[in-house]
């Protein structure tokens, strides 16, 4: 079964953007709510 993912649309762009360094994730400064929230979800998958 897949783990409950947090509300990533509840979130703020801050917080988005702390969860996507804990991912490793790069380049994202410019990116809107939106586009942030869709490079997590790819990450995580």
């Amino acid at each position: 079964m897949a783990e409950p993912q947090v509300e990533l649309e509840s979130l703020t762009v801050a917080q988005l953007k702390e969860m996507a360094q804990g991912l490793n994730l790069s380049g994202l400064s410019g990116l809107k709510k939106a586009e942030l929230i869709e490079a997590i979800k790819q990450a995580q998958k």
